[in-house]
């Protein structure tokens, strides 16, 4: 991002990179006039989060949908990211930006009439902003996925052009990659080593189960609409694939709340056009989106009150770290980068590749010099 050392250092660092490099152009060039780089993510994930609700309103009435079911699907959307996804509103991390270019596909991709077939310059274009998405994040293959099912299953003829523009994209972004980066490119980004884990999936899954059950049970009726409406068939594709793809990436260290992203978005889309409902259930949901707006606000006061403590903890440690001579190792890398050290370990990508390896030589050697 700021043109300083290997974006791909080697397989034998203390430090890596396991994501592909459009995020960190896109947010170095930003941060360069900015002045900050962290400020600079948490500009384009905040903006991001933003976008994809706008896309989402789009998607809704591109299906039908009326202005105060667009309003609810991108208001749904907004306050899942106050609540539940909290975690990772405006965090300097390039996963919500690539979501808002896989989602931008959508309104390209889908037609404005039931029963028209995608045209073959759309469906190009949508294939190029899916394979520019992952160029961001790598593992955002749920609406990929749903895509190429819905068009295998009503538009056989689009599905040729799909599987064609998405090979000669992601061929061309890879050779690109990999004479911009070299072979690095590839291990850091593919051959990152993680443990995983059963009992980890279950443990870390229930929380957003918890919520995508009771969403996915408000959105069932959707499906009967699909009768008369083809198009709704990628919705639910998307939901189908998104819901067990997230339960298991959850198995991996260090996957998050973030692997049910896809999941969220598709029921955002999915929950408004589902309005065959008797008042006393629309007013449910009415409900529990007042639930999530109170606990939002709760969440963003207790914050903001415990934010000059936590600034005055955040300072001393900064100038602590600022005061040490050398090289200094941070868990947290904000604290090094704004104490004006440099990136010199990463802790959980290093972790993982000692725990496989059984050893950390590497740092051993580190440590001892």
């Amino acid at each position: 991002a700021t043109g300083a050392g290997k974006l791909y250092p080697p397989a034998d660092a203390l430090t890596g990179n396991n994501y592909p490099p459009l995020s960190f152009l896109i947010v170095g060039a930003i941060g360069r006039i900015a002045g900050d780089q962290i400020v600079a993510g948490r500009m384009v994930a905040l903006g991001s989060v933003v976008g994809i609700a706008g896309l989402i309103a789009m998607v809704v009435r591109r299906l039908g949908g009326g202005r105060g079911q667009a309003t609810g699907g991108a208001l749904l959307f907004l306050l899942l990211n106050a609540t539940l996804l909290r975690k990772y509103l405006a965090l300097d991390d390039p996963q919500w930006l690539g979501h808002l270019l896989m989602t931008a596909a959508l309104p390209l991709l889908i037609p404005a009439r039931a029963g028209e077939a995608p045209s073959a310059r759309r469906v190009a274009g949508a294939a190029l902003l899916m394979i520019v998405g992952g160029l961001v994040k790598q593992n955002l293959v749920a609406w990929p996925i749903a895509v190429t099912l819905w068009l295998a299953l009503h538009h056989r003829r689009a599905l040729g052009v799909w599987l064609v523009s998405a090979a000669v994209a992601g061929g061309t972004a890879l050779l690109a990659c990999r004479m911009a980066y070299g072979p690095a490119f590839f291990l850091d980004t593919l051959g990152m080593a993680r443990d995983y884990s059963v009992a980890r999936m279950v443990r870390r899954s229930v929380g957003a189960v918890a919520v995508i059950v009771p969403l996915t049970w408000w959105a069932w009726p959707l499906a009967r609409l699909r009768k008369n409406d083809e198009r709704i068939d990628l919705i639910s594709l998307a939901i189908l694939v998104a819901v067990p793809l997230g339960i298991v990436q959850r198995s991996g260290a260090g996957v998050d709340i973030n692997a049910h992203f896809e999941t969220f978005i598709a029921l955002s889309i999915a929950a408004p056009l589902a309005v065959e409902r008797p008042r006393r259930e629309r007013m449910i949901g009415v409900g529990f989106l007042i639930a999530l707006a109170i606990a939002g606000a709760l969440l963003e006061a207790k914050e903001v009150s415990q934010l000059p403590r936590r600034r005055t903890a955040w300072d001393a440690m900064q100038q602590y770290i600022a005061a040490i001579p050398g090289p200094v190792a941070c868990e947290v890398q904000a604290l090094c980068y704004w104490a004006g050290k440099e990136f010199e370990l990463d802790f959980f990508l290093y972790s993982q590749r000692a725990l496989k390896a059984g050893q950390a030589p590497l740092l051993d050697r580190v440590l001892g010099e």
